[in-house]
């Protein structure tokens, strides 16, 4: 089973080091990583050449976003399960891709596999932690999803259903989600091991403007699969979260 690891960066050149070290170390092998880069100008570019994968593909777009970048990165890919992992985050475990091959060589009609993430500050230290226990498919409504780096999804499903929505500028993920797991109801499982660390931090999550901005994009995604909820449900999201934080 080959592996699709998509990655999109942009002057990441403080963390994405971690980010290839973390696949460099797998004992899983068969994999491709593909690097959507939006013309970085530190030394991002660089660091990742210093590693030498034989199997890398590095591809240049400015200005188009990062759900553009993840969707040109599905486009090039020729893996069977594809893993998008933010330039911040890394593989937590050395075994995480053998673990994944081995729960979907023993459910061949598995189509997303679903693991906890922890997230951490540029300290390591971890601020919070996802179990996806706690997940269940009508807290959409509430717009709260499971994180993506911990989201690894068969191709066909992509080709099936379409890619990432690029006129969402921070919910394409939910979104994508939300019509893949709610929507057309594919297989998926949870599994209760902790295969990937994630920056805490990111667009969603930087201040109160970024939370609101999310939140009328939950919204919106949600009308566009003519589901509907309400401004309120959705910033109800915010309060399972505090549950997650361990400041």
């Amino acid at each position: 089973m080959k592996f699709s690891i998509i990655i999109a960066t942009l002057n990441n050149q403080d963390t994405i080091e971690k980010n290839l070290k973390s696949i460099k170390d797998q004992n899983y092998k068969d994999y491709e990583i593909i690097v959507i880069d939006g013309e970085s100008k530190d030394k991002t570019i660089e660091i990742i050449k210093k590693f030498k994968f034989q199997n890398i593909k590095i591809k240049f777009q400015k200005g188009k976003g990062v759900y553009n970048a993840f969707n040109e990165g599905i486009k090039h890919s020729i893996g069977e399960i594809i893993i998008i992992l933010n330039a911040d985050d890394y593989f937590y475990k050395k075994y995480a891709l053998s673990k994944i091959s081995k729960e979907f060589e023993l459910n061949e009609n598995l189509d997303l596999l679903m693991s906890n993430v922890k997230m951490v500050n540029n300290k390591n230290k971890i601020i919070r932690v996802y179990k996806n226990d706690l997940f269940r498919n009508f807290m959409f409504y509430l717009g709260y999803m499971p994180p993506h780096p911990g989201i690894f999804l068969k191709k066909k499903i992509y080709n099936k259903f379409g890619y990432f929505l690029e006129n969402l500028e921070n919910a394409g993920d939910f979104e994508f989600l939300l019509r893949v797991i709610y929507k057309k109801k594919i297989k998926y499982k949870k599994i209760s091991d902790f295969l990937v660390h994630m920056n805490y931090g990111g667009k969603s999550n930087k201040n109160i403007y970024s939370f609101v901005t999310n939140t009328i994009e939950i919204k919106k995604a949600l009308k566009l699969n003519n589901y509907y909820s309400s401004y309120l449900l959705i910033m109800f999201r915010f309060i399972i979260k505090l549950f997650q934080f361990r400041i």
